[in-house]
């Protein structure tokens, strides 16, 4: 296996944002692929790139939020008062939350009883609720 450098390019609303990330290409039949040893600089590598976004959200920390708490995406939506769809481009950042939205996601991570009263304004039990926060 050869290692390679891929560019992903994300496009926050500051500007387009370029991580070169780590891959290997097989010698033999030319497959390219990412190695275990490569996974967790890649990771870093997409983190850093938070820097560049501003009070925007990376599409990964929400779809982490959310999963956190056994959500469904349909589930979050809903309490946060969008569609599944909408939740789904957050989540791969195809666009970005509006400045209410964000806040409230915003708060909602930062304090797990703002989401838990979210989720009852709207009707939706949080599975996970007792797991990640014991009485």
């Amino acid at each position: 296996m050869q290692p390679i450098e891929r560019v992903e390019r994300f496009n926050p609303p500051t500007g387009e944002v370029a991580v070169v990330t780590l891959a290997a290409r097989c010698e033999a039949c030319g497959h390219e692929s990412v190695l275990v040893s490569q996974m967790a600089e890649n990771i870093a590598r997409r983190r850093a790139r938070h820097q560049h976004y501003g009070p925007h959200l990376l599409g990964e920390d929400i779809f982490a939020f959310r999963r956190k708490y056994g959500l469904t995406r349909a589930a979050a939506a809903r309490i946060i008062g969008k569609s599944p769809r909408t939740f789904s481009r957050y989540e791969t950042e195809v666009s970005f939350p509006n400045d209410a939205t964000r806040w409230a996601l915003v708060r909602a991570m930062q304090h797990p009883e703002f989401l838990k009263d979210l989720a009852a304004a709207a009707g939706v039990e949080i599975p996970l609720w007792s797991a990640r926060n014991p009485a």
